[in-house]
């Protein structure tokens, strides 16, 4: 009977663990807040890996276009942002969204600038 009452709390508490496992990003590349020369690509990068993601860059409100955004198909780990063209000078805004293998959707955003 113990042993039932032990494996029915243990039971009990996985969901939550499973519910708690959200991924935290771990870095973003150009460093919030940085100012660089050339910009080939813009990522997250998370923790663990995410299912989808999606990455919007913006420069004075008007969406910048991309060649490509989405996983990093060598590392689910990442969310990539590849421009169609090279970045002018001025202050961007990305904006990202993912959803973690748990299923919670996550989002965030930061600026940078190009010289």
């Amino acid at each position: 009977m113990k042993r039932l009452a032990l494996w029915l709390v243990a039971v009990s508490l996985l969901p939550a663990g499973v519910a708690w496992a959200h991924t935290s990003v771990k870095s973003v590349s150009p460093k919030k807040g940085s100012t660089r020369d050339a910009v080939r690509e813009v990522h997250v990068t998370f923790q663990d890996h995410v299912i989808t993601g999606l990455i919007e860059v913006k420069r004075g409100g008007s969406v910048v276009p991309y060649r490509r955004t989405g996983l990093k198909p060598s590392n689910h780990a990442v969310v990539q942002w590849i421009p169609q063209a090279a970045l002018r000078p001025g202050s961007y805004t990305a904006n990202w969204r993912a959803r973690a293998e748990d299923g919670h959707s996550e989002k965030g955003s930061w600026r940078f600038r190009v010289r």
